[in-house]
């Protein structure tokens, strides 16, 4: 959606409509950031998943050299 408000401004600029064209630009903003925060939430939930995996499987033992070994 902020790509399509984005491709808005300047034809809005141009046309003299300067609020119409303000508030697309503003939506597109809230939008940039929305996805920034989204996109920040999603890779701190990616890795406290992989922390959690490795802790509770042993940072991979199961399939090492050093396991087969003993």
């Amino acid at each position: 959606m902020a790509f399509t408000h984005a491709f808005n401004v300047f034809p809005l600029w141009a046309s003299g409509e300067t609020q119409a064209a303000r508030d697309a630009s503003d939506r597109v903003r809230r939008l940039g950031q929305i996805s920034l925060w989204i996109a920040g939430a999603l890779l701190l939930l990616l890795a406290i998943v992989y922390t959690v995996v490795v802790i509770t499987h042993g940072g991979g033992g199961h399939g090492s050299i050093h396991h087969r070994m003993r």
